[in-house]
């Protein structure tokens, strides 16, 4: 007897095989029924109590007392220093509450920048200290102006650069993405950068670029690869190429101390975020921007000069190629390419 119910059993095994995907599956919901709790003493549940207490219950399985139903339990009253067992409706389950927190975040970050953009504003540097500014020795009344004067006398030829167009205070931007505080010179025919000492009150250096040779002005945010780990800039910036379109050579590009990049790069001055330097065009890369493509359009049109090279005004992001930049963070941070009182000491 046991012999063929051995061998029913094995038959009916191997149907269930043979069928088995074929058949439909119909899910099934786990419930956990209020007794189970209420069975289990307190002091059974220990320290469990409380993340017992958040598990949710169907409320179909717990009855209201006031109407009691045939052979569902009566939910008892509670009682102080009983845990309790909160139904579906009153607890939010931490795993589904995160989801919910995302999206909230999500949408108000949302909603922030589009009410910036609608509103045409772009994220600068936050407003500079009174006591921050001072720091700056190209703050202090006068120092700009004279350092303007000298560096016309010294280095601009009227013959050669023209008139003066303008005169700007601005951050230049190197190709190791390190922040240098430059004097600008725009005249009719030369873009001049000057390294200005403000301590010293002297000129250290300057670069004297051909606006007829400048092919490319790109004019947009200041932004890194999407596999930076620097940290965004979110300010506006300008960069003029002469580099007929051509890579930088590798010998060129990873050398660290080479001074002829094709292109220079430019943003507005951390005087320009101060409270009083946002009145001053003299700290704006914007103003500098207009004024700098008038310029090179005029240079363009003139007569008889089919040597200058047709130059592409783009609007779009600027890319600063740098992925880690442990050494330009540090160079930013504490602003060095910037003349500043540093406690005892100033450079």
């Amino acid at each position: 007897m046991s012999s063929n119910f051995g061998k029913d059993n094995d038959i009916n095994d191997e149907i269930l095989l043979e069928d088995g995907p074929l058949v439909d599956f119909h899910g099934a919901t786990l419930q956990i029924q209020q007794d189970l709790f209420q069975s289990r003493s307190p002091s059974s549940l220990g320290d469990d109590s409380e993340s017992a207490a958040k598990l949710a219950i169907s409320p179909d399985n717990i009855s209201d007392s006031s109407n009691p139903q045939p052979g569902k339990p009566i939910r008892q009253a509670e009682e102080p220093g009983k845990s309790t067992v909160c139904s579906g409706s009153d607890t939010v389950s931490p795993i589904t509450s995160i989801p919910k927190k995302i999206s909230e975040t999500l949408r108000r970050s949302k909603t922030s920048s589009a009410e910036a953009s609608n509103n045409g504003i772009i994220c600068q540097n936050p407003v500079i200290a009174q006591e921050d500014a001072k720091d700056f020795f190209s703050y202090r009344d006068g120092l700009v102006e004279n350092a303007v004067r000298e560096s016309i006398s010294e280095i601009v030829s009227t013959d050669s650069d023209g008139a003066i167009l303008g005169n700007w205070l601005l951050t230049e931007i190197s190709l190791w993405d390190n922040e240098k505080e430059r004097l600008i010179l725009l005249t009719e025919n030369s873009l001049i950068t000057v390294k200005y000492d403000f301590i010293a009150l002297k000129q250290l250096e300057h670069r004297k670029i051909p606006l007829e040779t400048v092919d490319t002005l790109v004019i947009g945010d200041l932004i890194y690869p999407s596999g930076s780990l620097v940290p965004s800039r979110n300010m506006k910036g300008l960069r003029a190429m002469w580099n007929r379109g051509e890579p930088l050579a590798f010998s060129k590009k990873w050398n660290p101390f080479n001074n002829e990049i094709p292109w220079t790069t430019f943003s507005s001055h951390p005087l320009f975020w101060h409270k009083d330097g946002g009145s001053k065009p003299m700290y704006d890369v914007e103003d500098f921007s207009r004024t700098l493509v008038l310029a090179v359009e005029s240079i363009q049109k003139k007569e008889n000069n089919f040597a200058v090279a047709r130059c592409r005004v783009e609007h779009k992001p600027i890319i600063l190629q740098n992925y880690i930049g442990l050494s330009s963070l540090i160079h930013n941070r504490n602003a060095l390419g910037f003349f500043k009182v540093r406690g005892k000491f100033s450079f």
